[in-house]
C-alpha cells in the first residue's frame, strides 16, 4: 500500500497532510473533512492502530522480538523500521532519556526521545507513500497489523529502561521512572 486509494480499499482511515510535512490539512482533520490533492502526504489516523515510533537509533537493536509479533513495519532510508504498526489502542506515551544523558543524545535528531506510543483519535503518523524531509516513507515489511500478544506498554517501558534512566511524559504530566 502506498496510495490513498489502496489505504481506503483496506479500510485504513487516512487524512491529507501537507506535502513533505507531518501536519494535517485543516483544523477539522480528525473528522476527515478534507479531500486529498496530488502531492499531499498520507496521514494514518490511528483510530484502530498503535504506532510505536522509534526515535532513538540505539533503541532499534532492542526491538527484534517485538518486530516478530504481528506488526507492519515502515520508515525512511535514514531511519528504517522506525514505525511498528499494530492493531488496537493504547494511551499515548512518550519515553524520554533523563537530562543527565544529554551528552549521549544531543546529536540525535529527536534529542532525548526514545520512542512514542501513538494511538487513538487525534493521533496520526505519516504513512508509506508520503515524503518527509525529501525522503520516501516506505514499507520495510508490510503484513496486516495484528494485536500485540501481550502488554505492549510494559514491553516498551522495558525497552526504554534498557536505554538508560529515563523519564516518561504524558501530554498532561511528567513522572520519573
Amino acid at each position: 500500500m502506498k496510495t490513498v486509494e489502496e489505504y481506503k480499499q483496506n479500510n485504513f482511515p487516512v487524512i491529507p497532510c501537507y506535502a513533505n510535512d507531518r501536519k494535517p490539512i485543516g483544523k477539522e482533520w480528525e473528522e476527515g473533512k478534507h479531500d486529498f490533492e496530488p502531492g499531499n502526504n498520507i496521514g494514518l489516523h490511528l483510530l484502530e492502530h498503535i504506532d510505536i515510533d522509534v526515535d532513538n537509533p540505539v533503541c532499534h537493536k532492542f526491538l527484534k522480538i517485538i518486530r516478530t509479533k504481528g506488526c507492519a513495519i515502515y520508515g525512511r532510508k535514514s531511519n528504517p523500521e522506525s514505525h511498528l504498526l499494530f492493531k488496537g489502542q493504547l494511551e499515548y506515551k512518550k519515553f524520554l532519556m533523563h537530562e543527565s544523558f544529554k551528552p549521549y543524545f544531543s546529536k540525535y535528531r529527536k534529542g532525548k526521545t526514545i520512542l512514542e506510543i501513538r494511538s487513538g483519535k487525534g493521533f496520526q503518523s505519516i504513512a508509506p507513500g508520503s515524503v518527509l524531509e525529501n525522503e520516501e516513507v516506505r514499507w520495510d515489511n508490510y503484513i496486516e497489523p495484528k494485536e500485540y500478544p501481550g502488554d505492549l506498554e510494559k514491553y516498551s517501558k522495558r525497552i526504554t529502561d534498557i536505554n538508560g534512566n529515563c523519564s516518561r511524559s504524558r501530554r498532561s504530566d511528567k513522572t520519573f521512572i
